[in-house]
């Protein structure tokens, strides 16, 4: 019976619900390139638009399954890791190396890499006729716009990414959608599925490293090692200066704490690099990202959308492009 009444308190005059107050905070690059590598599409004229229509569509079915209030895109910035690698000069190392990902479509990691660039371009000239804001700062990367943002709103976020890293800022407000997974991450998840508190997921990806990003951690030290060693990780809220401690405090124990303290410059690094809670950003970034946060969202202009969509030959993709675009209202 309550929520009944609180439906119907929702319910405005004219007899409309009033939709919840929801952002949606994709990942931009990873929602791109998942369908990138996924989709063989090929138009008439013998391009793949594989990224490009992939990703619409996948736009189009988070509208429907989140119905948000607001939607933001991230794109990595020119030069993005350049202060990251200044630290650790390894960070994402080998990241940018051509190799094929679509082998079935591609001659050449050239051929492909051409192919990500237009499409890339294609896909943030429809962004800009979309309600969306698309969040594109140089020398920041994606993920730190995206924690900062979700933490300076304030308001029920939603991140769309398959990238753990995002698992660190998950709280009350801010919960991880991982589209390959198909799980919302809240801090119960998190809780269940790793044994420690989602406050202490950058101190547990620090122990254990990110080898996509080419970030050691300690060796020898793996996912059930990490909850076993530090139990606080469950407990409490630990920061590196008490990670530390703990192991200074039982360093007899296991030669593995030993040498954590004994690599603890280098871990203090690839801690910094790796925080979304405290996002390497300059203030200049942060005030840009705060005027963004602070302008209206573009005009849907179904019009230009509906040409772009028949010239690139979208349609193979998105069926009905006038349907597809009703789930941006």
């Amino acid at each position: 019976m309550k929520d009944v009444l609180s439906l119907l308190d929702k319910v405005k005059e004219d007899g409309v619900v009033e939709r919840k107050e929801k952002v949606l905070l994709i990942d931009g690059l990873n929602l791109f390139f998942r369908n990138f590598s996924a989709i063989n599409s090929i138009a008439p004229n013998g391009a793949h638009i594989g990224g490009l229509g992939g990703f619409l569509n996948s736009l189009g079915r988070l509208m429907i399954n989140h119905r948000p209030t607001e939607v933001y895109v991230f794109f990595d910035g020119a030069e993005s890791t350049n202060r990251k690698k200044r630290i650790l000069p390894e960070y994402k190392k080998g990241r940018g190396t051509h190799r094929i990902t679509n082998k079935f479509i591609f001659r050449s990691p050239d051929e492909e890499h051409e192919a990500k660039l237009g499409q890339l371009r294609r896909l943030i000239e429809y962004l800009k006729f979309l309600p969306v804001k698309t969040v594109i700062i140089n020398g920041i990367e994606a993920d730190d716009a995206i924690s900062y943002v979700a933490n300076k709103l304030e308001k029920p976020s939603t991140i769309i990414s398959s990238d753990k890293d995002f698992l660190q800022v998950v709280s009350d407000k801010i919960t991880v959608y991982r589209p390959m997974e198909k799980v919302y991450y809240t801090p119960e998840v998190i809780k269940e599925k790793y044994g420690i508190l989602p406050e202490n997921f950058i101190i547990y990806k620090t122990l254990l490293g990110d080898k996509s990003d080419n970030v050691d951690g300690v060796k020898g030290i793996g996912p059930k090692g990490a909850t076993k060693l530090f139990p606080e990780l469950l407990s409490e809220v630990l920061d590196i200066d008490g990670l530390i401690d703990i192991c200074g405090e039982k360093m007899d124990d296991n030669p593995l704490y030993a040498k954590i303290i004994l690599t603890e410059p280098e871990l203090r690094k690839q801690h910094k690099v790796m925080d979304l809670i405290n996002p390497m950003i300059h203030q200049s970034h942060e005030d840009h990202l705060d005027k963004i946060m602070l302008e209206s969202f573009p005009e849907i202009n179904e019009e230009i959308i509906c040409n772009f969509a028949e010239k690139d030959y979208i349609e193979i993709l998105v069926r009905d492009v006038r349907k597809w675009l009703l789930s941006f209202k």
